[in-house]
């Protein structure tokens, strides 16, 4: 009977062990970029290598998941088929765990059906050394008259390139074309 008690209390101490580690994952730089009328990009980063996914949709309460990131501490996803001038809901998921805004559901806007001017923004993302820096997140961010587009963001391929499509900048306020 010791012994069983001893065992129930170890796998006890061992579940909440687990369940205060899934507690505290923290997720930080939750950015949606690159909307168009029919897609977003949403990444963030993790302050641990976890598993992660994001459920959306335009109710917050019939919500559809994406496909789940893998262990890392960079997540993104690319979602597609939307609908423009729509307001989409979305949380992240972990371990079982949903993580909102403050108990909020974070949203975004997609975009009106237009593209601006294509113009290509380009570089290169290197180390102290001047070494290529592969997988690098680039986000970019521009203003006009006060007004902030909604960001464009890429990874950095395998020379630590990258190139963003400035005909997809989309004000913020209002989701049409940026002109510049």
């Amino acid at each position: 009977m010791r012994t069983i008690f001893k065992l129930i209390i170890l796998v006890s101490v061992f579940l909440s062990f687990q369940t205060s580690l899934l507690a505290t994952v923290q997720f930080s730089d939750i950015t949606v970029s690159n909307l168009t009328s029919s897609s977003a990009t949403i990444s963030f980063f993790s302050d641990n290598s976890v598993s992660a996914n994001i459920e959306y949709g335009t109710d917050n309460t019939a919500l559809t998941p994406a496909s789940p990131s893998t262990n890392a501490k960079f997540h993104s996803f690319q979602l597609t088929n939307l609908a423009s001038t729509t307001l989409y809901y979305f949380e992240i998921t972990s371990g079982g765990v949903s993580y909102q805004d403050n108990g909020e559901f974070y949203s975004f806007q997609t975009a009106q059906v237009a593209i601006g001017t294509p113009y290509i923004a380009y570089g290169t993302v290197v180390d102290i050394g001047t070494s290529a820096i592969t997988g690098a997140y680039v986000k970019l961010v521009a203003q006009q008259n006060g007004i902030p587009s909604s960001p464009l963001s890429a990874v950095t391929d395998s020379n630590g390139k990258w190139n963003l499509n400035l005909g997809n900048l989309k004000l913020a306020d209002t989701g049409g074309v940026m002109n510049y």
